[in-house]
């Protein structure tokens, strides 16, 4: 039977800004292309996988009673999901990220944090009614106290929810990094980019990064159900289950926007375990084919799920 997918976390406001040759020194002006308005944020990006592939897909954030928190309330609505759980602020504007596009689709942001401020409390609130609860990496410490982390997902534990998140990289995450790995062994699927396990581990090498984060999550033996999930770029990912480490590679595309890849990659994960009710291994391909074929087109020509398990069908 399928299963609910909730999320905690960001929506923001980006503005993608294109055709980036080089970045500035201090001083200097490079030209871009013209700049895009779109839903972001991991959650916001992970609503628009939730789209394309008709996920049952439940939103738990907070947006600003302005101008942007319009479009963002507008856009979720457009994707045919629900927005009763967003809850609308006077006390902060909405969050907003400038998302500057190199020509080979690499990229890097700047955020206005805005109504990020308040999303402890936001998921403190939450009464989150989902099987699944998926955190987005602002609901992490140091952005949220450790000790009220630990008990909401104790609570939705309790409730035999299976809990999720994606760390987040940013300079105050891995200078608070002992605060991460005190509660990483009661999460349940755990996903992360390359550079994200080798800073939180410390470990230079793949492999030795591999067991250190299995030892952090108290992943040991045939497994337990619990998961980590490592996103390779253009290599793919890996999955560690237990004392097996999987691996699937990315579907060859040529990259159009790589902006919330990592976003579309996690959606497409749950939604394959959870939803069409595949197993680690095989949500593993289509999710990595799901965001390899997404970030080679257009947002507004995203892949369906039947396009993605044709494509699987013919890689088999």
């Amino acid at each position: 039977m399928a299963r609910t997918i909730g999320a905690i976390g960001d929506l923001t406001v980006d503005i993608i800004i294109p055709g980036l040759s080089r970045i500035p020194e201090w001083g200097q002006e490079v030209e871009i292309g013209k700049p895009i308005l779109r839903l972001g944020g991991n959650i916001g990006n992970m609503a628009v996988g939730a789209s394309a592939l008709n996920s049952d897909f439940r939103i738990f954030s907070i947006v600003g009673k302005d101008e942007d928190g319009s479009f963002i309330l507008n856009r979720i609505q457009e994707l045919n999901l629900d927005a009763g759980n967003i809850e609308i602020t006077d006390q902060e504007s909405t969050c907003k990220t400038y998302a500057c596009l190199r020509n080979d689709g690499e990229r890097f942001m700047l955020t206005y944090k805005g109504t990020l401020e308040c999303i402890e409390s936001t998921m403190i609130k939450s009464n989150v009614g989902t099987d699944i609860v998926f955190l987005g990496g602002w609901c992490l410490p140091p952005r949220v106290e450790e000790e009220r982390l630990i008990k909401c997902i104790e609570y939705w534990k309790g409730e035999k929810k299976i809990v999720s998140t994606d760390l987040i990289w940013s300079d105050d995450t891995w200078s608070h990094k002992n605060q991460l790995t005190n509660f990483l062994n009661k999460i349940d699927i755990l996903f992360m980019n390359e550079s994200e396990l080798h800073a939180l581990t410390g470990e230079t090498g793949f492999d030795k990064a591999v067991i250190q984060v299995k030892k952090m999550m108290g992943i040991h033996g045939s497994g337990d159900g619990r998961l980590c999930i490592i996103k390779l770029g253009a290599e793919g990912a890996a999955l560690i289950d237990g004392d097996k480490l999987f691996r699937a590679g990315a579907y060859p595309v040529t990259p159009v926007d790589t902006v919330g890849a990592g976003d579309l990659f996690n959606i497409g994960f749950l939604h394959a375990m959870f939803q069409i009710g595949m197993d680690s291994r095989n949500a593993l391909e289509f999710a990595s084919t799901f965001a390899s074929v997404f970030i080679s087109k257009y947002y507004g020509n995203p892949p369906t799920q039947n396009e993605i398990m044709d494509l699987m069908k013919q890689l088999a």
